[in-house]
């Protein structure tokens, strides 16, 4: 293998035995960087040396540094650059300028700058030899980096002497391998010095610490909080639901949550689902609700998760939207009863959820509001029922979602069937989307928008107040201007009053889109459990941020009852403000 390295990267001049480097514009294959690996594996394994070189590329392998080697006319060793010179002596010495006005193109290559005379033919000659060595220098540059493989250059530097023979072609007998590895051998630090001691200190810790991994530490278990042995009340205020309800739950969500194994002391099922509820309930930091609950903030990240998927396993079951004649029938009736409207089978609208921006596309989540959010369609009966949920980025338009949803599909397939939902001016009218009219001029025209008002609106439940507690230091005109709120926005305020890891009041979700869409669906299905137990919110004795109860404000905004003064609030700083 030396032999056609020799042959295809080397070049021989006058003297056959030392050669140099091939000049060539392609450095890319790195030819010359595996060349010197070969030598080194040779030299290194006792191998045949590779003394093909000339002394001047020796010295370069040593050092690196082109500005300690000399070269001389009897290191040139191509052919073309050879002739030249010849050319110089012989042109010169006849002094004809004739032939000097030949030479100058060939000579001003070699990077010659002065005037091409008799007087300068040394410096001229110098410059050619010059330009035929330095320009091989990008290959031994490679090859240095192939004798790094065991570190050659370095012994080559500390002992040349010794090394020389081993490139270089002398007259006496060839070397081998042995004269490198004899002088190259590791010079050990002696028992007791510095350099020993911290050797043998640096082992012993190493030992030290591998064997602190080795041993098992003894974990620490916290004693979990029974929080079914509280009030209804505090379960109601914590978690949202009642009692019964948070049982249930807990008892149809046990299976997949229940740990299968006897080593260590599991999270119970029960203790998994309280703590998902009540950051569900605050948006609060995983921290303090484990610090409440009595585990770790590992298990409760671990813990949301599965809570989250286990609940959406119940969402076919309790969010269904009515296709069907048989379906549609009750939900008429029921916004019927409102304000004569026939055949609406739901009132649909949009919010937001604000999250996290999301990296590394975060632009089309971000919305109107300039936040980062998820826009979740909602659909609703008369009873605040959801009956579907569609979740898209941030920056989409109600009506886009409308289009593209499920829903909004399924309707315009079924649109003869006489059935529509209502929404409001911010969707496109179509057989299937009522929406009212922007300028009515006829009786007819007015009637409708007034039924298309009612059913749409309804008195203002509390839980607006609670959601947004700084409107209860707005004067009580402004409250009762507002006591009607669109039927679909109130089953948001119930939805995020209930669940304020929704609302902009418990902060932004911390999550990626994906994991927030899981959770939303999951307070949906919760929803949609608690309104089928009749639990709309929080019972007419709960105490608002104002000290007022919700009935009384229910009678203010009725007009049965006036504003009390302030002598009739109570010391509302000893109860809980329960959303």
């Amino acid at each position: 293998m030396l032999a056609e390295i020799e042959n295809r990267l080397f070049v021989g001049g006058s003297d056959k035995k030392r050669k140099n480097p091939v000049y060539t514009n392609s450095l890319d294959s790195n030819y010359f960087r595996s060349a010197g690996e070969v030598m080194a594996a040779s030299l290194a394994q006792g191998g045949p040396c590779p003394n093909l070189m000339r002394e001047w590329c020796f010295r370069y392998l040593c050092s690196g540094d082109s500005d300690s080697i000399q070269v001389s006319v009897s290191d040139v060793t191509d052919f073309k650059l050879l002739q030249l010179i010849e050319r110089v002596n012989t042109t010169l010495t006849n002094a004809s300028n004739d032939n000097i006005s030949d030479l100058v193109d060939d000579i001003v290559t070699c990077g010659f700058t002065g005037i091409v005379s008799m007087e300068k033919r040394d410096i001229m000659i110098r410059t050619v030899v010059l330009h035929s060595t330095m320009r091989v220098i990008p290959m031994l540059d490679q090859l240095r980096k192939g004798l790094q493989l065991y570190d050659l250059p370095k012994i080559m530097k500390t002992h040349q002497d010794l090394c020389l023979p081993l490139l270089v072609p002398g007259e006496g007998n060839e070397a081998d391998a042995a004269f490198l590895l004899e002088s190259s051998r590791p010079v050990f630090s002696e028992i007791g010095s510095a350099k020993h001691q911290r050797k043998t200190t640096f082992r012993k810790l190493r030992i030290l610490e591998i064997a602190d991994r080795a041993l098992r530490r003894e974990r620490i278990f916290q004693d979990h909080v029974d929080l079914f042995s509280e009030s209804d009340e505090y379960l109601f205020g914590r978690f949202r639901l009642p009692r019964a309800v948070l049982i249930d739950l807990c008892n149809y969500l046990e299976p997949a949550l229940r740990s299968h194994t006897h080593r260590s002391n599991p999270v119970p099922p029960h203790v998994q689902v309280l703590s998902t509820l009540r950051f569900l309930a605050t948006g609060s930091f995983q921290r303090e609700l484990g610090d409440r609950v009595g585990i770790s903030q590992p298990s409760i990240s671990r813990a949301l998760p599965r809570v989250v998927d286990a609940i959406n396993q119940l969402a076919t079951e309790y969010i269904q939207c009515p296709y069907t004649a048989e379906e549609q029938v009750t939900v008429k009736r029921g916004f019927h009863l409102i304000a004569g409207l026939p055949n609406t089978i739901g009132a649909i609208d949009c919010t937001h959820v604000r999250i996290k921006a999301p990296s590394p596309d975060s632009f089309p989540y971000l919305n109107r509001k300039q936040y980062h959010s998820i826009n979740v369609q909602l659909i609703c009966d008369s009873n605040n029922h959801l009956l579907n949920v569609s979740r898209f980025p941030g920056g989409a338009h109600d009506s886009y979602i409308f289009q593209n949803s499920s829903v909004g599909t399924r309707l315009e397939q079924v649109a003869a069937d006489d059935s529509w939902v209502i929404g409001d001016r911010g969707y496109a009218l179509a057989p299937w989307l009522m929406t009212p009219l922007t300028n009515p001029q006829t009786p007819r025209e007015v009637s409708y928008n007034q039924m298309h008002a009612r059913t749409r609106s309804t008195i203002e439940l509390v839980v607006d107040f609670l959601v947004r507690l700084r409107e209860l230091s707005r004067s009580f005109e402004l409250v009762r201007s507002r006591t009607t709120h669109h039927y679909i926005e109130r089953t948001i305020g119930i939805l995020k009053g209930r669940w304020m890891c929704l609302d902009t009041a418990g902060g932004k979700l911390l999550y990626k889109p994906e994991k927030v869409c899981r959770i939303i669906m999951a307070c949906c299905v919760l929803h949609n459990i608690a309104m089928k137990r009749e639990q709309e919110g929080p019972s007419n004795n709960s105490v608002t941020a104002e000290g007022l109860t919700v009935g009384r404000v229910m009678q203010w905004m009725t007009g049965q009852r006036h504003r009390p003064v302030l002598s009739e609030k109570k010391d509302f700083d000893k109860h809980e403000i329960t959303p």
